[in-house]
């Protein structure tokens, strides 16, 4: 005999006048042979196809809502943290000027931004906004990105790094 419980977690509540969910999902699995207790995960909710049942006590509404779908945006940005020697800082300011004019012109190229820290001078972050992933990955196939990438490559402490991110809001190109 096989026992199943699901616990299931919404927890509701607003930042900035915006109001967020987050689901957290526990499963406990028991039977013959096989004991797997309180495997937890959370959900992705932009990889997945999520239909829940929820109740809004605060604002008086029940329904279902397909998560994936709602959230689910073609708008990717890719924050790039890069650490320069300090000898380069200048050179690496100048050529990234460079590379950033460059970006903007790209079709796709929503925003790219170049952001220096207050607290460490070396630290950089990088703001690279697209409509597509396609868009994103023809960015570095340009020449521009090749002249840049191997120009700064000597002048960083290590390796830069980039993570993408699906956009959540704002979706409105207007509001870019």
């Amino acid at each position: 005999m096989i026992s199943v419980s699901v616990d299931i977690n919404c927890i509701d509540f607003n930042v900035n006048s915006v109001d967020v969910d987050i689901i957290s999902v526990s499963f406990n699995i028991n039977s013959a042979g096989f004991n797997t207790n309180s495997i937890n995960f959370d959900t992705k909710l932009l990889d997945a196809e999520i239909i829940f049942i929820y109740t809004d006590i605060n604002r008086s509404k029940t329904g279902s809502r397909n998560l994936s779908s709602e959230w689910r945006h073609d708008l990717i940005v890719t924050c790039v943290k890069v650490y320069v020697k300090k000898e380069h800082i200048d050179e690496f300011i100048k050529a990234t000027i460079e590379n950033h004019r460059n970006s903007m012109k790209e079709q796709g190229n929503l925003r790219f931004d170049v952001l220096q820290s207050i607290h460490n001078p070396a630290e950089f972050t990088l703001y690279e906004a697209y409509r597509t992933d396609e868009d994103a990955a023809a960015h570095k196939e340009t020449a521009h990105y090749a002249v840049w990438r191997d120009k700064v490559a000597p002048w960083m402490e290590k390796p830069r790094e980039g993570v993408p991110h699906r956009v959540v809001e704002p979706v409105d190109e207007g509001e870019w």
